[in-house]
């Protein structure tokens, strides 16, 4: 799923077209503007295009005969900082400041996502342009919020210079392609440790670190500045919220912070019988 209007995506999707014989689609397609169904290697890909920022959709845009979802994106980084992210969305607070519901998560894909970063990792050292880009996962934030089918974004960010840049195409586009691949052929099999992140900054570092040293997928990833803004008893929800919309999860990793937090991030883990790692 994309916008029209972001060039990152719309980038991304001319790179993944032209692999893929595609025929249009005319129904059961929810609101989208417009629907290709395309076949990349064994799979087949359904493109919607919307009108509207893709943050803004609702479950009823959507079709219902979906396994996934990715949603290939700009990110707008107020620094400017040339990256390659991918995450999961969801609110895990009362505000809805960019789409989605409050107090809502979506369904994450953790190993879907944790192929992806290690593809962007991998391919954006083949582009002399792309060497600088930093590649992590992001908290879990803004919308949609759609409970049912697993969504992931992979995004390009920076500024409008970044998002227009055809070898960062290619590369999200190849990172899609071979995170599929990998995914359909292995998704029944234990490829990493699906786990769940509490604490730390926006961009992820400590988790992002253990996804690749450790062997850790994660879903959804609740930082501090959420954390803090919201009672004991909204973290109680919130913490077994990103459980629950974590599919396999197996074990969650807590980053340093106050121990009234981390105890209670802890007995909802031991209660559901999860590993728990204290950072």
């Amino acid at each position: 799923m994309y916008s029209l209007h972001d060039a990152a995506a719309t980038g991304i999707v001319k790179q993944l077209m032209q692999e893929s014989p595609c025929s249009k689609v005319y129904d059961s397609t929810g609101s989208a503007k417009k629907a290709l169904l395309c076949h990349l290697d064994e799979n087949e890909l359904l493109f919607l295009e919307f009108s509207k920022e893709v943050v803004f959709l609702e479950p009823m845009d959507l079709p219902n005969n979906l396994d996934f979802i990715i949603i290939p994106s700009r990110h707008e980084s107020s620094a400017q900082i040339r990256s390659f992210t991918v995450h999961s969305p969801g609110n895990p607070w009362r505000r809805s400041d960019f789409g989605g519901k409050p107090m809502q998560l979506s369904l994450s894909n953790p190993i879907l996502m944790w192929y992806m970063l290690q593809e962007l990792d991998k391919l954006k050292n083949s582009y002399s342009t792309l060497k600088s880009f930093s590649v992590s996962y992001e908290v879990t934030h803004h919308g949609p919020t759609i409970p049912l089918k697993p969504i992931t974004f992979i995004e390009i960010g920076g500024s409008d210079k970044e998002w227009s840049i055809i070898e960062a195409h290619k590369a999200v586009a190849t990172a899609i392609k071979n995170a599929i691949a990998q995914f359909s052929k292995e998704q029944h099999s234990k490829p990493c440790i699906v786990t769940v992140g509490f604490g730390g900054n926006h961009y992820a570092s400590l988790f992002t670190k253990r996804a690749f040293e450790k062997g850790e997928c994660y879903g959804h990833m609740v930082p501090n500045y959420v954390i803090k803004e919201i009672s004991l008893e909204e973290l109680k929800i919130v913490a077994e919220m990103a459980i629950r919309f974590t599919p396999g999860v197996t074990r969650i990793v807590i980053e340093k912070m106050r121990s009234e937090l981390k105890n209670t991030i802890a007995l909802i883990a031991r209660d559901l019988g999860l590993e728990i790692i204290l950072t």
